[in-house]
């Protein structure tokens, strides 16, 4: 997934580490009482092994550590989380986290246990909205990696109804408590770090009929010159890895867009919308697991200078471009399916 990885330089990158009381919302919070209904649907669809591999360099499934104990705490750094909602036809909802963890100083930690996720409303003291349940293995790595998997709550499901950005984008805090050699960790993430991240530390997506969110996302607009006449093009891919019955066979010619502006650019908020008429294909790849690769091409500025900026060159006044999620619908193994993919950064090139 490409990245800028910028953060704003007058925040810290890690807040201090006390864990104090959470207030809690018992109205709001919602555990993982459904997991075995959960764990059962995976069984049937072969999904987990998908959802697993679904994060670029995830290898939690075979990262297993026992962690010493110890007194030392550390602060790790946190970013690029995804809290993905994956609603299925006739089987109970799930939510995956994944994202990066990594240390902000030399400690010679490189496995973590995590033991349990709180999503909060802001700071890490701040009314809880949903706890889930540890037991991942990560490595602290800087990669992207599954955390943590459970049931989503009514509130963080309801987020799918929405194409408030601010809802979708760090709209909520995260806190990841666990164990490392030495001793423990706990990461504030998102809002509870304070929200100050570009791109968007936390984004939440929303899936229906896939066994596992896009592990990556491209888009772009080329505008060249032949022979005196403008020759435009618009491109958009992502890739869907699924389980063996999960593969996605067809992709509609209709994407819709919820965008984010940078926290530095002042410019109005970018309307969601659809655009219409892509030429599109849906193809797999091999490899495990496997992926169902969805492209869509049009001869036409399907994305406008707003949404996909042209190039500015990182300096004084440099302002990134917006991050979108793109929707994406069509057939798959499952039946008719809805996927987000996020396009952290899209960009308007011309040539000669």
């Amino acid at each position: 997934m490409r990245a800028y990885r910028f953060v704003v330089s007058l925040v810290f990158v890690l807040g201090g580490c006390g864990g104090g009381a959470v207030a809690t919302n018992d109205a709001a919070v919602s555990g993982n009482d459904a997991a075995s209904a959960t764990d059962a649907y995976l069984a049937g669809h072969d999904a987990a092994s998908a959802i697993d591999a679904a994060s670029p360099g995830n290898d939690a499934g075979s990262t297993t550590c026992s962690p010493t104990p110890g007194s030392m705490t550390l602060s790790p750094g946190c970013d690029l989380l995804q809290l993905a909602v994956l609603d299925h036809d006739g089987a109970p909802s799930e939510l995956l986290l994944t994202g990066r963890i990594y240390p902000t100083t030399a400690t010679g930690a490189n496995c973590a246990v995590v033991d349990g996720v709180d999503i909060v409303q802001g700071s890490a003291t701040s009314t809880l909205i949903q706890h889930i349940d540890g037991g991942h293995s990560v490595l602290l790595d800087s990669s992207e990696r599954e955390i943590a998997r459970g049931v989503p709550s009514a509130v963080i499901a309801s987020a799918c109804t929405s194409d408030d950005p601010t809802r979708r984008f760090d709209g909520y805090g995260i806190v990841i408590r666990g164990r490392v050699d030495g001793g423990t960790f706990e990461a504030h993430c998102a809002r509870a770090e304070g929200g100050s991240r570009w791109p968007p530390a936390l984004r939440i997506t929303c899936h229906h009929n896939v066994d596992a969110p896009p592990s990556s996302g491209n888009a772009g607009v080329t505008s060249t010159m032949f022979m005196g006449t403008p020759i435009v093009s618009s491109n958009l891919s992502a890739a869907v890895p699924h389980g063996p019955a999960g593969a996605l066979t067809t992709l509609d010619s209709t994407i819709h867009v919820i965008a984010q502006r940078s926290i530095f650019d002042s410019g109005a908020p970018i309307a969601s919308h659809d655009t219409t008429g892509w030429t599109v294909s849906a193809n797999e790849s091999g490899g495990t697991p496997p992926y169902s690769q969805l492209q869509a091409f049009a001869s036409t500025a399907q994305f406008d200078t707003m949404l996909c900026p042209p190039p500015m060159m990182p300096g004084p006044g440099y302002v990134p471009p917006p991050a979108f999620l793109a929707r994406l619908t069509g057939q798959g193994g499952h039946g008719a399916y809805a996927t987000e993919v996020f396009i952290n950064g899209c960009g308007t090139t011309s040539g000669p």
